[in-house]
């Protein structure tokens, strides 16, 4: 069964691909082992936060959230969502479609950390869905 790494910017189009995956666990098709996240369609802390919610409105607390990159490889400061991703994604991320707050906190493993982790426990059985920022991926080769 193949193990899926979501590693994602969290936003309206992120949290289908959480509902998909978690239909194709369903299914028995695969198994959603976490997720990592990280800054583009929102700030990473928001990217944490709307996984969490969507996970719990999934009924899928069990799944861990790894928070990651809050900006790109070389900047300095904080990545901060500006008017065109409200546009798109909402206020919240997800199109202010009201979604309760999760109660479950994330993890407190780096998100490299865990991919890192993954790979070495999964090898070619894991598969690394990166829907956003590459940031993450970029961080495990370095690190790796």
């Amino acid at each position: 069964m193949k193990k899926i790494l979501l590693d994602m910017d969290t936003g309206v189009d992120d949290a289908l691909a959480i509902a998909l995956t978690a239909a194709a666990e369903k299914a028995g098709d695969a198994q959603l082992i976490g997720i990592t996240t990280c800054f583009g369609n929102v700030e990473n802390t928001t990217a944490v936060r709307n996984s969490l919610s969507i996970l719990s409105a999934l009924g899928r607390t069990d799944v861990p959230v790894f928070p990651g990159s809050d900006r790109a490889l070389a900047a300095k400061e904080k990545y901060i969502a500006g008017e065109e991703c409200f546009l798109i994604h909402g206020h919240d991320g997800i199109g202010d479609a009201g979604f309760s707050l999760s109660e479950k906190a994330p993890e407190t493993t780096d998100s490299v950390d865990f991919i890192l982790q993954a790979a070495e426990k999964y090898g070619a059985e894991l598969t690394l869905v990166p829907t956003g920022p590459l940031t993450n991926v970029a961080r495990a080769i370095q690190r790796d």
